[in-house]
């Protein structure tokens, strides 16, 4: 049977995901940020929870006074916010992803046609679904559904344009049935569940960017960058000089307190720093 985690605004609900915690999900959140609790499973899986039906877990089928741990990512709204600016989901480049996407799925005429009716709507609008499940027009449910986000930045944006509409509400994510489902089992930790996340982000970030060349000054970039192009043309979208342009500082000194700094800052591209083969260097 199908396990679900929940993304929600205070009560309101921004995306479910069946089986599965991606870690771009994950890493929204961190691992001090995961409440443990426990309740009964009829007081879990309830509709207003997000479930129609009785539940199984990965040993079997649960009864209503069956005890389940409960694991819940929760932070204040303004704490997300700050996260997910530093992520790049900004206000304003959510905004205006928002006017994007609602230029290409109004579905009525009364549907908002830009981020500022959008937001407003989903402040006064009813919270509310017809009997057999489906959002009614209008509702928060149906102004979310019809947005379609296709993949977790999409997301991003959405859950950062909802905050800016309810500010003071919590951002949880409820894992605790993708838990009992069996579906967290390949994860040696729950308790550092989203820290491993951020990290093989890194990891998988650090394998696809650019190597960046340091040199001692502009000749010595421009006749390399040359040469790469020359020698190794199908490596060129792989490799990345430094920009003299922007007036770094020349010499050894400055290119070993540059490459001191690159290893501080932990950045993810690998560094190669190439002296000249003088005295100074």
């Amino acid at each position: 049977m199908s396990s679900y985690g929940f993304l929600r605004v205070g009560t309101l609900k921004i995306a479910s995901y069946r089986n599965t915690a991606d870690d771009e999900l994950l890493a929204l959140f961190r691992d001090d940020m995961l409440q443990v609790g426990s309740t009964m499973a009829s007081d879990y899986y309830t509709e207003q929870n997000g479930f129609s039906s009785a539940h199984i877990n990965a040993q079997g089928p649960l009864s209503d006074d069956d005890e389940i741990i409960t694991y819940t990512y929760r932070c204040p709204g303004s704490t997300m916010t700050d996260r997910l600016d530093l992520m790049g989901a900004t206000a304003d480049a959510s905004l205006s992803f928002l006017d994007e996407r609602l230029a290409e799925r109004i579905f009525a005429a009364d549907d908002p046609t830009n981020s500022r009716d959008w937001i407003q709507a989903i402040v006064s609008n009813p919270d509310n679904v017809d009997q057999d499940g489906i959002p009614r027009a209008g509702s928060k449910r149906s102004l979310l559904d019809n947005l379609d986000c296709r993949n977790y930045l999409e997301e991003r944006y959405i859950l950062r344009c909802t905050l800016l509409a309810f500010p003071q509400e919590a951002v949880t994510l409820d894992i605790t049935d993708l838990n009992q489902g069996g579906w967290l089992d390949a994860f040696p930790r729950l308790e550092t569940l989203a820290s491993g996340a951020s990290a093989r982000i890194r990891e998988a970030t650090t394998g696809h960017a650019p190597v960046v060349v340091l040199t001692e000054g502009r000749t010595d970039a421009e006749f390399l960058s040359y040469a790469v192009q020359i020698l190794y043309p199908h490596l060129t979208d792989l490799v990345r000089f430094l920009d003299f342009d922007q007036r770094p500082e020349g010499g050894a000194g400055a290119l070993v307190r540059m490459a001191r700094a690159f290893a501080a800052a932990g950045i993810a591209n690998r560094v190669i720093a190439i002296f000249d083969n003088d005295t100074a260097a």
